[in-house]
């Protein structure tokens, strides 16, 4: 009886780290986008697939197999960034695979996706944003490196704190365990 108390007073104290740790717990929110304001005639929208990312703790850098650009000379791959779904409630998540259609602007390692900037699409004076396909000789920008996609992700705060609660159970379900056999 002496151990399974233990074990359930380890895991309502490892558990409760997740009350008690601002940033751990996850917030809810609403994200409501609206385009205000005049469309801009410098606006840039990438079509492609995404090919590999890489998620950091706050923006998401993904690699996108460009299908066609709208509003700039288009390349045939490009990297964009993007807040992280991770971090924010308006923050952005990809798979790899994934079909986008992005309003883009200069910045990041070469162009940056702000939220809510896809809102022009639903406007019903947005112009047709079909844009070039790429040229043989167009231009490329590739994120350096293998696509650890699966690595990164698994180093944001939620998924760190899950691993440190398991490796607490797992260490205290031990000593309790040994130390109930050398009474024995």
């Amino acid at each position: 009886m002496r151990p399974l108390t233990a074990v359930l007073t380890a895991l309502l104290a490892v558990f409760g780290i997740g009350v008690l740790v601002p940033g751990i717990g996850a917030t809810a929110s609403a994200c409501t986008c609206a385009y205000q304001g005049d469309i801009p005639n410098d606006l840039v929208v990438v079509h492609g697939v995404v090919e590999k990312q890489v998620v950091g703790a706050r923006t998401v850098d993904i690699q996108v197999r460009v299908t066609s650009m709208y509003g700039a000379p288009p390349e045939r791959t490009t990297v964009i960034r993007a807040e992280s779904g991770s971090s924010s409630s308006c923050g952005s998540e990809f798979r790899d695979g994934q079909e986008v259609r992005m309003v883009v602007e200069r910045g990041g390692p070469r162009w940056e996706y702000r939220t809510c900037a896809n809102a022009v699409f639903g406007r019903q004076d947005a112009p047709d944003f079909t844009g070039t396909p790429p040229g043989q000789d167009a231009e490329e920008h590739r994120l350096p490196g293998p696509p650890m996609s699966w690595f990164y992700s698994g180093l944001r705060l939620e998924a760190l704190a899950i691993g440190a609660a398991a490796l607490a159970i797992l260490a205290i379900t031990i000593i309790v365990w040994r130390r109930d056999r050398r009474r024995s």
